[in-house]
């Protein structure tokens, strides 16, 4: 029996020892950040650079656009423009030549009418051809145009009107000059003499 209250002041020793939850001193704890979290942001960083550089890219790739399609148009109108200088160039020539060659045509219908020198007609028949070769050359060309062709005026110009019973009206019945073109464009229209219902009053 003394053994067992012996131990008791004992246990009851310890039980006092036993400290209070109560008086314990609380130690916050920093909560720890999401593994995730942590690892992910240096692949959305990395995912915004690259984002950021396409975006500069495509500005860059516009912008190179813009300029390559202007300077293309800028060479195509000034390749236009000097097309048009040179036209305007061999235009103004044939113009000028053209007096020359209705000349040469007039001599050489003279001279065979009246029979002169063979040699000269041929010489001036020569030297037409040559004219002529030159206009082709610079994308001249005479308009085909014969008495009796229908009256076009998209490419005739009446310089007189005939009555006449020997075709039916508004036809070529005289050719005072060829026309020509250039380069396909009218050039000048053919002057011609156009026929017209000859009048049945009697006087």
């Amino acid at each position: 029996m003394s053994d067992n209250m012996s131990d008791k002041p004992d246990r009851d020793q310890d039980e006092g020892n036993i400290a209070d939850p109560d008086d314990q001193e609380t130690v916050p704890i920093s909560p720890e950040p999401p593994t995730d979290a942590v690892s992910d942001t240096p692949e959305l960083e990395a995912l915004d650079e690259v984002e950021r550089k396409a975006r500069d890219h495509d500005i860059v790739v516009e912008r190179l656009k813009r300029v390559t399609a202007d300077f293309l148009n800028s060479q195509k109108r000034l390749e236009r423009q000097a097309e048009e200088r040179v036209a305007y160039a061999v235009e103004r020539f044939a113009e000028e030549l053209l007096p020359v060659a209705d000349n040469l045509a007039r001599a050489i219908e003279s001279a065979e009418e009246h029979g002169p020198n063979s040699g000269l007609l041929e010489g001036v028949s020569l030297v037409k051809k040559q004219m002529f070769d030159v206009f082709k050359n610079h994308g001249i060309e005479m308009i085909s145009t014969k008495v009796g062709d229908r009256f076009d005026s998209n490419i005739h110009e009446a310089v007189a009107v005939i009555p006449t019973d020997l075709m039916e009206p508004n036809h070529v019945a005289e050719i005072h000059h060829h026309g020509f073109l250039l380069r396909g464009r009218l050039l000048r229209a053919a002057r011609v003499v156009v026929s017209a219902e000859p009048s049945n009053n009697e006087e």
